[in-house]
């Protein structure tokens, strides 16, 4: 049997309030019944003292202004039983001789009688002539049970009254109370409910301060944490899918691109006029490039520790723009590059640095190309600096109008791409190459602009740049590609 929160509090609490609030007012009726009987009882005694100590002949009048003060009813009479004065001449033979009367002139309550269809408490006390001459006298006192009943009702109301309001006002409190705790708790409730659904989204916290809400932030945190589990799960099923069916394709590739660059080779060398035609050095130097990314293809960029070395990552940015340089052209993109004139050393895998420069480059390149809307102004900007915190950054930024609003937030992620024939595959290998290098891989846009911005740290010590490295890069500072 369901058993709510609501009722677990509220019940017990109406049950015992219930208990204790009727016991009180009872007790409190109970008592203010007995004290108006009392106050009743000891004001009749006082006047009939009163009437039995005064030297004032007790007459029909006197009867009367007494009446007035207490609302009861007197008959004096004789010993012999003859009625000397009353406040009802009608009662004149009501009054019993053969009640017990006291000899101290004591108001003693005998007995309640019925007269004319009413009902009253009769007492009777012993009275002294005022002569001292004759029998003594007895007076006969009747107060009428309504009047007792009246002011014993407004005696017992007050505390009944007031214990029914109690009552109400702390029933009314504790299914406040009830509803304050339960209702914060349904929240969790449908928010867990929820969460177990895949939704993650948080929920607000309550204003109050205490276990309710401390349990509503553990509910957000936990689903924040499945968010990023979920994120990470499904990052990790998209690498498994693509180790299953890119080992097989990065074999085939890997072997056309070697046949590829072969091919290009045997030309060169059978073709005269080609020799020293700069395109056919881009072809192979790409089509190489290619050959070594094929086979790293299935790591997604975990550079392996023995092939890092000591590089000028300038060197290497400067050797790599005159591989994209074509592209940029075919779509008419104006490249504006601003390298230092010092050696950047780092210590890196330079065939996976390399991926993050020319992956950067190619999709500035792209971007711009494709914003037809800017075609005087389209350009790719390449910034290369050194910054205080003993790291690089290297800066492209393109006119183009930057990934979709849908998937800013993700575009780090395996498979995830703005481009309708893209794979989602080199801004992944990106990231995992800046981040096992401790550097960090960003986007944003800025002053109109599209950019990704790499930083690297830098190695300890800077020295000049290598000869080798320069020869080997062919490039000014200020490259026009």
């Amino acid at each position: 049997m369901r058993w709510p929160l609501r009722f677990q509090i509220m019940l017990p609490m109406a049950i015992v309030l219930l208990t204790t609030v009727t016991t009180t007012s009872l007790i409190n009726a109970y008592s203010a019944a007995q004290r108006t009987s009392s106050v009743v009882r000891q004001r009749l005694q006082a006047v009939a003292k009163t009437l039995a100590t005064s030297s004032i002949p007790l007459t029909d009048g006197v009867l009367k202004q007494m009446k007035g003060l207490v609302g009861a009813e007197f008959i004096l009479v004789d010993s012999a039983g003859q009625v000397l004065a009353t406040t009802r001449p009608r009662w004149r033979g009501v009054a019993n001789q053969d009640e017990v009367v006291t000899a101290d002139s004591t108001l003693n309550f005998v007995s309640a009688v019925e007269i004319e269809a009413a009902s009253y408490q009769h007492a009777v006390m012993s009275i002294k002539p005022t002569t001292n001459v004759g029998l003594p006298q007895t007076l006969h006192l009747y107060y009428p049970q309504s009047a007792y009943r009246s002011q014993w009702r407004q005696a017992v109301q007050t505390p009944l009254m007031t214990g029914g309001l109690a009552l109400v006002v702390m029933s009314l409190l504790a299914m406040w109370i009830a509803a304050r705790v339960s209702h914060p708790l349904h929240q969790l409730q449908a928010q867990v409910k929820r969460i177990s659904g895949g939704e993650f989204e948080l929920i607000e916290l309550p204003r109050r301060n205490d276990e309710v809400k401390d349990l509503a932030i553990s509910v957000n945190h936990m689903a924040h944490l499945l968010a990023d589990y979920e994120d990470e799960v499904r990052r990790n099923e998209r690498l498994r899918t693509l180790d299953q069916v890119g080992s097989g394709l990065a074999h085939q590739l890997r072997n056309l691109a070697t046949g590829a660059r072969i091919a290009v080779d045997i030309h060169r060398l059978e073709c005269t006029v080609s020799k020293g035609q700069e395109s056919l050095d881009v072809a192979d130097r790409q089509l190489v490039l290619l050959e070594k990314y094929l086979q790293k293809f299935l790591t997604l960029g975990q550079a392996d520790s023995s092939t890092l070395r000591r590089l000028d990552f300038r060197a290497l940015v400067e050797k790599l723009l005159p591989l994209v340089g074509p592209a940029a052209q075919h779509v008419d993109v104006a490249m504006q590059v601003d390298l230092p004139e010092e050696a950047l050393w780092i210590t890196g895998d330079n065939d996976g640095l390399e991926h993050v420069v020319l992956n950067l480059l190619q999709n500035a390149i792209d971007a711009a190309g494709a914003d037809q809307a800017a075609a005087a102004r389209r350009h790719v900007q390449v910034t290369l600096q050194r910054m205080d915190e003993g790291m690089l950054q290297l800066r492209i930024a393109n006119t183009g109008p930057g990934p979709p609003e849908a998937i800013r937030e993700r575009i780090f992620e395996p498979l995830v791409s703005g481009k309708p024939e893209g794979a989602g595959l080199g801004l992944a290998i990106a990231r995992e190459v800046v981040e096992k290098h401790q550097g960090r891989l960003m986007y944003e846009p800025r002053d109109g602009l599209t950019e990704f911005s790499a930083h690297l740290p830098l190695s300890p010590e800077q020295h000049s740049v290598h000869a080798e490295t320069s020869e080997e890069a062919g490039c000014g500072k200020t490259v026009d590609c």
